[in-house]
């Protein structure tokens, strides 16, 4: 058996720019397939719909030496040889409308569905539980508002999952809700407008997807007050209890040149203790057109 659990925000870093809000959900969909459709509504509005496909297994043991040992049907073999991966396979359609009621302000809503297999969430498994699909229903709104030479963005989500549990499962879940946020200013020009560069600045402070209803059931045999036989047990563990990540304040800037060179520098500071997640990070990159 191998349980293993993605950190959520790592794959939801903004490094550069607020110009949309993001999903938590979409932070799950790593090397997927994306295809949409774009289409223009009365009003200044937009109407869009989408479909997702992951392309390919998820490598639990990434961060593992790939010499470590694995049992394997001919004996004791390193895991490069043997290829162990638990697979967590997602497709996702959605539906969103954007209207921009005046000059400054611009609204979104944002409904999809997803299915999964080899997984909860962000939770990849190899218990033949989670073969049948998972279905999860995501409803986001954000809003965003010009004030001045400045952007502010507001964002949430409330993510529903339902598990197709079965009868002898050892570990299941139970029907989950999640909800997650985000509120970030920008701005363009802070020390560069016009003369060949720009540049821009956002900061940002996010909260995680939280659990607020749902959690992990686990079924067991369990020695009897006399400790001569077994009887069955059951143990529930709340979702917000198998790991929460804290809330984190970002920042990015940017500046472009006309000539073809962009410098971006980004951090993160989690406001929070959080089990095998850095306290604070950073990245600074270059780009150069030829």
């Amino acid at each position: 058996m191998t349980v293993t659990h993605d950190s959520i925000l790592g794959k939801a870093r903004r490094t550069e720019s607020s110009d949309r809000a993001p999903l938590h959900s979409t932070s799950l969909l790593n090397g997927a397939l994306i295809g949409n459709a774009l289409v223009k509504m009365p009003g200044n509005a937009r109407l869009m719909a989408y479909g997702i496909v992951t392309s390919g297994a998820v490598d639990i043991h990434a961060r593992e030496n790939l010499l470590d040992m694995r049992v394997s049907e001919v004996g004791p073999m390193p895991r490069a040889l043997t290829g162990e991966t638990v697979r967590r396979k997602q497709t996702e359609v959605g539906i969103g409308y954007w209207m921009r009621p005046s000059e400054r302000t611009t609204l979104g809503i944002n409904a999809s569905v997803m299915s999964q297999t080899g997984g909860f969430y962000s939770l990849t498994s190899d218990l033949a539980n989670f073969d049948s699909p998972t279905r999860m229903f995501n409803l986001g709104a954000a809003a965003i508002r010009k004030f001045g030479s400045w952007d502010v963005s507001l964002s949430g989500e409330v993510t529903h999952l339902r598990m197709s549990n079965r009868a002898d499962a050892a570990l299941s879940f139970t029907p989950t809700t999640l909800v997650s946020a985000e509120i970030a200013v920008s701005k363009n020009g802070v020390a560069f407008s016009g003369h060949g560069a720009s540049d821009h600045l956002t900061l940002s402070l996010a909260l995680p997807p939280r659990g607020i209803a749902g959690g992990l059931r686990a079924s067991y045999m369990k020695p009897t007050a006399d400790g001569m036989e077994l009887e069955a047990a059951t143990r529930y563990v709340p979702f917000a209890a198998l790991g929460t990540e804290p809330m984190r304040f970002e920042a990015a800037y940017r500046i472009s040149s006309g000539s073809g060179w962009t410098v971006s520098v980004s951090g993160g500071v989690n406001l929070g203790e959080a089990v095998d997640l850095a306290p604070a990070e950073g990245a600074a990159t270059f780009k150069l057109r030829f």
